[in-house]
Protein backbone atom coordinates (compact mmCIF):
# COMPACT_ATOMS: atom_id res chain seq x y z
CA UNK A 1 0.00 0.00 0.00
CA UNK A 2 1.76 3.20 -1.23
CA UNK A 3 1.69 6.74 0.38
CA UNK A 4 -0.35 9.22 -2.05
CA UNK A 5 -0.91 12.77 -1.56
CA UNK A 6 -3.28 14.83 -3.37
CA UNK A 7 -2.88 19.05 -4.27
CA UNK A 8 -6.53 20.66 -5.21
CA UNK A 9 -5.28 24.17 -6.90
CA UNK A 10 -7.91 26.77 -7.08
CA UNK A 11 -8.60 26.34 -11.07
CA UNK A 12 -9.80 23.56 -9.93
CA UNK A 13 -6.98 20.67 -11.23
CA UNK A 14 -5.80 18.39 -8.94
CA UNK A 15 -1.86 16.45 -8.98
CA UNK A 16 -1.20 13.33 -6.80
CA UNK A 17 2.25 12.68 -5.63
CA UNK A 18 3.42 9.50 -4.05
CA UNK A 19 4.57 10.13 -0.48
CA UNK A 20 6.24 6.98 0.05
CA UNK A 21 6.46 3.18 -1.68
CA UNK A 22 5.63 -0.02 0.01
CA UNK A 23 7.62 -3.00 0.69
CA UNK A 24 6.49 -4.54 -2.73
CA UNK A 25 6.58 -1.25 -4.52
CA UNK A 26 10.27 -0.33 -2.99
CA UNK A 27 11.76 -4.57 -3.69
CA UNK A 28 10.24 -4.06 -7.15
CA UNK A 29 13.11 -2.95 -10.23
CA UNK A 30 10.30 -0.73 -11.43
CA UNK A 31 8.72 0.25 -8.10
CA UNK A 32 5.39 -0.78 -8.97
CA UNK A 33 2.54 -1.07 -6.54
CA UNK A 34 0.02 -3.36 -7.18
CA UNK A 35 -1.67 -3.10 -3.97
CA UNK A 36 -3.98 -0.95 -2.51
CA UNK A 37 -3.47 2.94 -3.04
CA UNK A 38 -3.65 5.09 -0.20
CA UNK A 39 -4.52 8.67 -0.23
CA UNK A 40 -3.01 10.06 2.84
CA UNK A 41 -2.92 13.72 2.61
CA UNK A 42 -5.18 16.24 1.10
CA UNK A 43 -3.56 19.88 0.16
CA UNK A 44 -5.57 22.94 -0.82
CA UNK A 45 -3.63 25.21 -2.69
CA UNK A 46 -5.69 28.16 -3.37
CA UNK A 47 -3.30 29.44 -6.28
CA UNK A 48 -3.62 28.36 -9.99
CA UNK A 49 -1.64 25.59 -11.42
CA UNK A 50 1.56 26.25 -13.55
CA UNK A 51 -0.49 24.96 -16.27
CA UNK A 52 -3.46 27.27 -16.19
CA UNK A 53 -1.47 29.95 -15.16
CA UNK A 54 0.71 29.97 -18.03
CA UNK A 55 -2.28 29.53 -20.52
CA UNK A 56 -4.01 32.65 -18.93
CA UNK A 57 -0.48 34.34 -18.73
CA UNK A 58 -0.18 33.36 -22.63
CA UNK A 59 -3.84 34.39 -23.61
CA UNK A 60 -3.26 37.95 -22.34
CA UNK A 61 -0.24 38.13 -24.58
CA UNK A 62 2.63 37.87 -21.81
CA UNK A 63 5.51 36.20 -23.03
CA UNK A 64 7.93 36.63 -19.66
CA UNK A 65 6.62 36.84 -15.80
CA UNK A 66 6.80 40.67 -15.00
CA UNK A 67 8.69 41.84 -11.76
CA UNK A 68 8.42 43.89 -10.02
CA UNK A 69 11.47 46.35 -9.41
CA UNK A 70 13.24 45.61 -5.97
CA UNK A 71 14.33 48.89 -3.80
CA UNK A 72 16.89 47.34 -1.98
CA UNK A 73 18.97 46.59 -5.07
CA UNK A 74 21.58 48.41 -5.72
CA UNK A 75 22.41 50.48 -8.97
CA UNK A 76 25.58 50.16 -10.94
Amino acid sequence: MCDWEEFIFGCSCSYTKRKNYCHFARNDPNHQCFGVQVLKKVWDVPEACDKCSNNSRAGRGWSHQSYAQDPNRRRR
